[in-house]
């Protein structure tokens, strides 16, 4: 009888277990779904403005007639030329952009393609480009200027349809004491100090201009975050607790720190030599800084970074395309010349870029191409980065293809066998472009699947 028992709990116990798991999977599984749903119209949108503006524009990359040292960023201009606060702090009273027009920033993202736009609220020299309450160090209290070009400029978005979104430096602040206990604080002005100083600059400032910013400016999709260095896993999720419990449809980088974001945040200029299953996003320059800098004209070829988009999508991911205004609040005018021709080619092709992913592994990739996919509409976007192509071996898509044709002007693309071929397999085919008459750069055949 005593046999019969144990096993009887055991059984039981057992069961429970199985029950546990069961319901720990599905949990998990309810978690990802909900996360995807959140995430869609970002993953469908694929492009986005990136915004660096701040005093740092003003200096636009030396001081004192000196050009900042070495490589560095101008939006870091302060630490990378040890600038004690109390000089730096006098760009404030010189800020005043009076060529700022919120509603000619949005048409630049929106004619270029883009979906989304972040922009500084406050980088790492600690000024709120914003009016707030928590510091007067602010744009509103601090400057000539006298208001609130976010405010302005998350009434345009919205007014626009165009999605709207706040960088945050949460954890380097070179304008606070208590900021100054990592690896990068300022130790020009400050001595170092504790991990306790630093929590009561982040859950008091950091915390308290979140809120601001989730409070005052209308709906926020996204909140980018920057630098998590010695952040623990309690304060990066405390951070986006606070966040959603504001706004519970924001989306949180992964910058937020301790995989508390939504989505994989990789370093500066950086794609990855692969595609993910999870959303992830990369942040690229049009040239080598990412505040305004007038000795930094290395601009990148327009055509270079569509491939860099291009790329991105094909590996399941986002690009976040970089402009540094002026210290007046004006565009640079080769930032403009490439977001034109970027548009450009975006009013042709666009339907290769939003709500595409990476291609199903079924489906090989041709030589000098790369490969989009709509999973939705079922078709698959071949991106000719060689211009010179006329024809294109499609190995094993025998079978797998309805009609082909050229995004750019609807031209259709003819579908021939291997037969012209004969040294090729059965079960490839040939495609057979007629002459492009547009810009054949980065040309797209869209190919309609079964």
């Amino acid at each position: 009888m005593a046999i019969f028992v144990r096993l009887f709990f055991i059984i039981m116990i057992l069961n429970s277990v199985s029950i546990t798991c069961h319901s720990q999977y599905q949990n998990h599984i309810d978690s990802i779904n909900t996360l995807n749903l959140k995430l869609k119209w970002w993953t469908d949108a694929r492009f986005g403005m990136f915004v660096h503006w701040g005093l740092y524009s003003l200096a636009a990359g030396e001081w004192n007639g000196e050009v900042m040292h070495g490589n560095g960023y101008a939006e870091q201009i302060n630490s990378n030329m040890k600038i004690p606060n109390a000089e730096y702090d006098q760009l404030a009273s010189k800020f005043n952009p009076v060529d700022f027009n919120e509603e000619e920033w949005v048409n630049y993202a929106i004619s270029a393609g883009m979906k989304y736009l972040i922009i500084t609220a406050k980088h790492q020299d600690g000024f709120a480009m914003f009016h707030s309450k928590a510091s007067n160090y602010n744009i509103g209290d601090a400057t000539p200027y006298r208001k609130d070009p976010l405010l302005e400029l998350s009434k345009a978005a919205h007014k626009a349809g165009l999605k709207f979104g706040f960088y945050y430096s949460n954890a380097r602040d070179y304008h606070v004491a208590g900021a100054n206990w990592n690896t990068h604080g300022n130790t020009w002005d400050f001595s170092k100090q504790t991990e306790d100083d630093f929590k009561n600059y982040y859950y008091g400032l950091v915390f308290d201009q979140v809120k601001e910013l989730l409070t005052n400016y209308g709906k926020i999709d996204i909140l980018w975050f920057d630098v998590p260095y010695k952040l623990t896993g309690q304060m990066s999720s405390d951070l986006r607790n606070q966040v959603l419990s504001l706004q519970p449809d924001c989306i949180i980088n992964g910058r937020v720190g301790n995989n508390q974001g939504d989505y994989l945040s990789f370093g500066d200029n950086a794609i990855p030599d692969r595609s993910f299953e999870s959303p992830w996003e990369a942040c690229i320059t049009m040239n080598d800084t990412w505040g305004y800098s007038k000795h930094d004209n290395n601009w990148k070829d327009y055509k270079q970074l569509l491939k860099l988009l291009i790329e991105s999508v094909s590996k399941g991911g986002n690009l976040l395309l970089n402009v540094g205004p002026t210290g007046t609040g004006a565009f640079d005018k080769n930032a403009t010349a490439i977001l034109t021709n970027i548009g450009a080619w975006m009013k042709l092709n666009h339907r290769s870029i939003y709500n595409c992913t990476s291609a199903p592994a079924t489906f090989r990739i041709p030589d000098k191409c790369m490969l989009t996919y709509n999973p939705e509409a079922k078709r698959l976007f071949i991106h000719l980065i060689d211009s010179q192509i006329s024809e294109l071996l499609l190995k094993g898509y025998k079978g797998k293809i309805k009609k082909a044709c050229l995004l750019g002007d609807s031209s259709e693309v003819k579908i021939a066998n291997v037969s012209i071929r004969p040294d090729e397999q059965e079960d490839d085919l040939v495609l057979i472009l007629p002459k492009r008459s547009y810009n054949a750069d980065l040309s797209v055949i869209e190919l309609i699947l079964y």
